[in-house]
């Protein structure tokens, strides 16, 4: 709860220190012990102190009441992430960072002693009701989280403590008519509970792991994404343009930035841009610009809280499905890998079988058929003998075949680029096509996994080449190339028509396969002039060798 002292105090821009990811990250190692527990309070202290002294930054000299209130909203992310254990030395922390912040604006002790049992209130309300029989490790990454969070962090507990705290308020001659007061203290906590707990829950829990370190991308689409929100924040909500051209749809211009947020970066930076987009508009409003004023400061306040909640809402429940849904792609592929590991597990150990035991038993059968030609007793049965060598030998060569193709051991002795070249190599001496194998860049040692998938891909496209495209000449090409495996193979068959042709069985598990490494498989045909088939591999599997 805040208030606006009767007497001026300057205002200094400051910023609420962030809390620690690692310190209060209830899921992530950590050492127990005093010095980092009392670290953990400290920061929370500190960045309630910092919270408090911006929510009177944020005060209009005419409201008793601030616009964006941000210690109730630190507390509550706080206690999401400390654990139970060390809610009580936070709270008796909070007892000397509450009344420094609040004394030296004026505010009488009593009447900040009944705010500190509504901030402390709120966020201990919202905490039990959230935490109740359920984990908080993915709080913001599913639809449920986010709506246990919206109903009893965003809606009941403010809801409720904005009644006492209200009371407080009027009884202390701090401000008058309780229910203007009520309803403007349950708005500034409900904006400051939806913009600044995800963010620090999220950041809490995962830190800046989304990135991955290898992938500048991430990186730069994140910058792209908090220049956009500043730009168009002040363009909109600082600006003169909205009254000058009357043009009320053009409050909505962020949204766009806004889903961008939500689908890209999660409930995390949303509420982040959400939080800036807030700021913005406040400071507009403070400084008399914006698309929010109106006759009365507080009808402007009202309105400016009322659209980003009403925006912020949906669009955190958004965040929330698509967080939902790249979980189940994850599990979908993590799934879709393991089938694919015993799929070849079984084949190797098929492979082993034939060629250890079976072929092995064949060759002695064959040792022994030689034993017996050469001691055969007339010349007709040794030519019989010899038959029936030359058959068995056809059958020995036939597994041998059958195992090497179950299981390419000159793949995992030799390397991807030796195991391809091997793979041309044979098929120029068996068939009549000229087939042409060029590496480029690529190491001779990749992880298993990409090398047996590649490989795989490889396998499946030449033999349809030599099923079913009459073709002369097939070139592939194996490159590296900003981080990734391009596989490339062309030929110049009879081609087909893709949208009329179904995809067999084969390319279906190779889609599955490289889906699984992060990648994917593109085909390029037209009838009457050849194929070209394009498969590639994500960076993340390409860098690991």
């Amino acid at each position: 709860m805040s208030t606006q002292t009767l007497t001026p105090t300057s205002r200094q821009n400051s910023n609420a220190p962030e809390l620690p990811a690692a310190a209060l990250d209830p899921a992530s190692p950590r050492k127990s012990g005093l010095p980092q527990d009392a670290a953990v309070v400290g920061v929370v202290a500190l960045s309630y102190f910092a919270g408090t002294r911006i929510g009177f930054e944020l005060t209009p000299a005419e409201m008793p009441i601030a616009m964006f209130w941000p210690p109730n909203a630190i507390l509550l992310a706080a206690f999401l992430l400390a654990p139970v254990r060390l809610w009580w030395a936070i709270l008796l922390a909070l007892i000397p960072a509450h009344f420094l912040a609040q004394m030296p604006t004026g505010v009488p002790v009593t009447t900040a002693a009944g705010w500190f049992v509504g901030n402390c209130g709120e966020a201990l309300l919202g905490a039990l009701l959230i935490n109740r029989g359920s984990r908080q490790d993915g709080l913001f990454h599913s639809v449920t989280g986010v709506t246990r969070f919206l109903l009893f962090g965003f809606i009941l507990a403010p809801l409720v403590t904005s009644f006492l705290d209200a009371a407080i308020v009027v009884g202390t001659s701090w401000g008058q008519d309780y229910w203007l007061l009520w309803i403007a203290r349950l708005l500034s906590n409900m904006l400051a509970q939806l913009t600044i707990v995800p963010t620090i829950v999220v950041l809490g829990q995962r830190g800046v792991s989304r990135f991955d370190k290898k992938d500048a991308w991430n990186w730069i689409e994140a910058a792209l994404l908090g220049v956009s929100i500043v730009v168009v924040s002040l363009f909109v909500f600082r600006g003169q343009l909205l009254l000058r051209t009357n043009i009320a749809a053009l409050i909505y211009l962020p949204l766009p930035i806004l889903l961008w947020a939500s689908m890209r970066f999660g409930p995390a930076g949303l509420t982040a841009s959400l939080l800036t987009i807030s700021l913005v508009s406040i400071h507009g409003l403070m400084n008399g610009s914006g698309p929010f004023i109106s006759a009365s400061v507080t009808e402007s306040v009202l309105s400016m809280q009322v659209f980003l909640c009403m925006i912020g809402v949906p669009l955190l429940l958004l965040a929330a499905v698509r967080m939902e849904q790249r979980q189940t792609e994850r599990s979908l592929r993590e799934m879709s890998r393991k089938l694919i590991d015993a799929q070849e597990r079984e084949r190797q150990h098929i492979a082993q079988e034939l060629h250890d035991d079976i072929g092995q038993a064949l060759t002695l059968a064959e040792i022994e058929l030689d034993r017996m030609i050469v001691e055969a007793p007339d010349q007709s049965s040794s030519r019989d003998l010899s038959n029936l060598r030359d058959q068995m030998t056809l059958v020995s060569r036939g597994i041998w075949e059958i195992s090497h193709g179950l299981y390419p051991s000159n793949l995992e002795y030799l390397g991807l680029v030796h195991a391809l070249a091997r793979m041309c190599s044979d098929l120029n001496d068996q068939t009549p096509i000229h087939v042409q194998c060029e590496t480029k860049g690529v190491p001779d040692r990749l992880p298993a996994d990409v090398s047996l998938c590649l490989f795989r891909v490889a396998q499946e496209a030449l033999q349809n080449i030599v099923r079913h495209s009459h073709a002369k000449k097939v070139s592939l090409r194996l490159r590296l190339q900003d981080g990734r495996l391009f596989l490339q193979i062309a030929d110049d068959g009879i081609g087909f028509n893709p949208s009329l042709t179904s995809s067999g069985l084969g390319f279906a598990s190779i889609r599955e396969r490289l889906k699984a490494m992060n990648g994917g498989i593109d085909i390029d045909s037209v009838a009457g002039q050849g194929t070209r088939l394009s498969a590639w591999v994500g960076p993340h599997h390409a860098d690991d060798a």
